[in-house]
């Protein structure tokens, strides 16, 4: 992501399962052989669930999306933690304390990565880890 970390994907790995939406991304549903994530890869989020659904091991999922007020706030609070960690002033890990980062870049979103992040969270697999979510850029 040229130097960039998309925030969406740290959101999933926190466990903020409802909050991954995207904003301004229309939805996308097209055939497997039409589907450009299925050249990146065949495993690709957006290859394994082409439409905009619900999992089968959803029960009583709700949708929320994030305003531009949300996503600064969520973007400032993970860059706050962010200086943290690059100024080698985070004193947990194995082992601690970590030292200071010479080129950790600070954290911007992006919509495509949320709408894959949010692809795989509405799938309801809590416990499993999705295998792609390239993008090519």
């Amino acid at each position: 992501m040229t130097g960039h970390i998309s925030f969406c994907f740290l959101l999933f790995l926190t466990g903020c399962y409802d909050c991954i939406l995207p904003r301004t991304i229309s939805s996308f549903s097209v055939g497997h052989e039409d589907n450009p994530y299925c050249r990146i890869c065949a495993n690709h989020t957006m290859c394994q669930f082409p439409h905009d659904t619900d999992g089968t091991r959803c029960v009583n999922l709700q949708h929320t999306n994030l305003n531009e007020k949300d996503i600064e706030t969520i973007l400032d609070w993970h860059n706050v933690y962010r200086n943290t960690v690059a100024n080698g002033d985070e004193e947990r890990g194995n082992p601690g304390p970590q030292r200071p980062a010479k080129f950790m870049m600070e954290l911007i979103w992006d919509d495509e990565l949320a709408h894959i992040a949010r692809r795989w969270v509405v799938q309801c697999n809590l416990l499993e880890k999705d295998q792609c979510r390239d993008v090519g850029k």
